[in-house]
């Protein structure tokens, strides 16, 4: 049913934009009048939405309205699904960041640091109306006997062929066929985004529309054509799995994708797992919600990718690098003896009146003797704001930088965080929490502040050469 063809009468959704913003959010209404006059319009009253005490009635585009989508049964979400979340009298188009206790979920929106935590009764999974069909389709389609298409070919039941590399077979993916598309942009080289097919493109291209990604004016999803090599089928869905194991390749959801990486450092005491990506040198830490086993497509079928090797040397002093002590697995040069060396990233204390206690990132530039450190601030420039800060710093007055910990579920009431303000890291303690996981810090001053959940970090306290968290009741 296309936006013109509507009739009195009919439940669809309109798409609206949130306060100017680039949030996208679907609020049911019934169509009053289909277009008739004026061809691009159509007069429809919300269900939801009021003028005082009675429904609101709008003349609006017949671009921004689709049908409503069917009922669909109850299910389960996992770890980086499309969903709508509904909330205000409508459908927020969103993604599951974690899955909480309850039958709860953390769902975050597209552009937005912060999240919601939401109950599974308001969420469904998003689909995108286009062309007349639902995607992902609303029921997997029903593969017809190959001699019917050599036979009988008609339009739109194209066999799609798909190339996966040397060795490997070929497979055929149909419109509305859900995949995985393998980025070559610099600084996302082996990530793998979600999307649908829409249409091919010649012989050994895809029309696609992603799940995640939107436009530049962030309007509608993106769609991109794509190679035939640079995608697959969507990996099946598999138990969770709640411990890795050191060295296991996983998949780690991040920045709306699937990063390929290893498991460099199993956290047990947080039940975090530190993942190593080789596209980008980096580690970061995860929870095992966030990560799936890493599955390779080969010969038609997915297959379960052994463990691996590191191949990165660390040079290590006596029994080696302490723990807790943030390291890029990427050279010889990197680890920790007992001090810092040239090139480390470090966190430097202020004894400046009006700075006590805050924590500002540096780069360790030379080691003049034993206790002093030659360093250059991330963040400080010099007076004449024409070069980053350089200081030379007391060796008591460093630290390493803390250990990445994602932490996307919200933070409760007097929980000890630090918090980015004036270009530094100051401990604080929760004693405010507001919706959409805002907050209000107490510092050691007593001043009090407001911050968004992004512009905070669990409290870890640096002691005998390792990190550990604190209680609620610690004293700072």
């Amino acid at each position: 049913m296309s936006s013109s063809h509507f009739a009195a009468g009919d439940a669809v959704e309109v798409l609206k934009r949130d306060d100017g913003s680039s949030q996208l959010t679907y609020y049911p209404a019934a169509v009053l009048r289909a277009p008739a006059k004026q061809p691009n319009t159509i007069l429809i009253e919300y269900q939801t939405l009021t003028n005082g005490s009675i429904p609101a009635k709008e003349l609006v585009d017949c671009g921004s309205v689709r049908p409503a989508p069917p009922p669909v049964s109850w299910a389960w979400f996992k770890v980086g699904d499309g969903v709508d979340v509904y909330s205000e009298g409508g459908w927020r188009a969103g993604i599951v960041k974690e899955i909480l206790e309850n039958s709860k979920y953390l769902v975050a929106f597209a552009r937005r640091s912060e999240g919601i935590v939401t109950e599974q009764c308001t969420l469904r999974h998003h689909r995108d109306w286009v062309d007349g069909d639902w995607f992902p389709p609303l029921a997997p389609p029903l593969l017809p006997p190959r001699k019917r298409y050599m036979e009988e070919p008609k339009p739109g039941k194209i066999m799609l062929k798909i190339k996966c590399g040397k060795g490997r077979t070929e497979t055929m993916l149909r419109k509305g066929t859900r995949v995985e598309v393998r980025s070559d942009d610099p600084g996302f080289e082996g990530a793998w985004f979600g999307g649908i097919i829409i249409d091919h493109e010649g012989t050994d291209k895809y029309l696609v529309q992603y799940l995640n990604l939107l436009n530049e004016e962030q309007t509608a999803p993106l769609r991109e054509v794509v190679s035939a090599g640079d995608v697959r089928p969507y990996p099946p869905e598999t138990q969770p799995v709640n411990c890795y194991k050191f060295l296991e390749k996983v998949d780690a959801w991040y920045n709306e994708g699937w990063w390929e990486g290893m498991v460099l450092r199993v956290d047990e005491r947080l039940n975090k797992y530190m993942v190593f990506f080789p596209t980008t040198k980096d580690n970061i830490y995860f929870e095992a919600s966030s990560l799936r086993p890493r599955m390779e497509w080969l010969n038609g079928k997915w297959v379960k990718v052994k463990s691996g090797e590191v191949n990165h040397k660390v040079t290590k002093t006596g029994s080696g690098c302490r723990k807790g002590v943030k390291v890029e697995v990427r050279s010889d040069e990197v680890g920790y003896q007992g001090g810092y060396s040239k090139g480390m990233k470090v966190e430097v204390k202020s004894d400046e009146i009006g700075y006590q206690g805050a924590w500002f990132v540096a780069t360790i530039l030379n080691v003049p003797r034993k206790d002093r450190y030659l360093v250059q601030y991330d963040n400080l420039l010099t007076d004449d704001e024409t070069k980053y800060l350089e200081e030379e710093v007391d060796a008591s007055d460093v630290r390493p930088c803390p250990p990445e910990v994602p932490y996307n579920r919200p933070y409760g009431l007097l929980d000890i965080v630090d918090a980015w303000y004036t270009d530094a890291w100051w401990v604080g303690r929760i004693i405010r929490a507001y919706r959409e996981m805002k907050y209000t810090i107490q510092f050691g001053t007593g001043e009090e502040l407001d911050f968004q959940h992004a512009q905070l970090r669990p409290h870890q306290e640096w002691s005998d050469g390792k990190w550990s968290s604190v209680p609620k009741d610690w004293k700072f």
